[in-house]
């Protein structure tokens, strides 16, 4: 078992933020891009995923488990390597 914080595996964390662009407009629907982002995250990484198209530009933080950095040398899951 890795380390732990506070009882919790150790998290990968990225946060964007688009800044001095033009006014953002949030999309009535979500794009493939979009909805990919949203759904893989958690799905595939159990990661979580915050995404929002704020009028001063777009912020984004994904979360994600670091165990699924080091895959124990265990194969790649296929439908991963189909996205690549």
């Amino acid at each position: 078992m890795g380390r732990r914080l506070n009882g919790h595996p150790p998290r990968l964390v990225l946060d964007w933020r688009e800044i001095g662009g033009p006014p953002v407009i949030s999309p009535n629907n979500a794009s493939y891009g979009t909805s990919t982002i949203r759904d893989l995250i958690p799905y595939e990484f159990g990661g979580t995923v915050d995404l929002v198209f704020a009028p001063e530009g777009v912020q984004c933080r994904l979360e994600l488990p670091t165990d699924w950095l080091n895959n124990d040398d265990q194969p790649i899951s296929p439908a991963l390597l189909a996205r690549g």
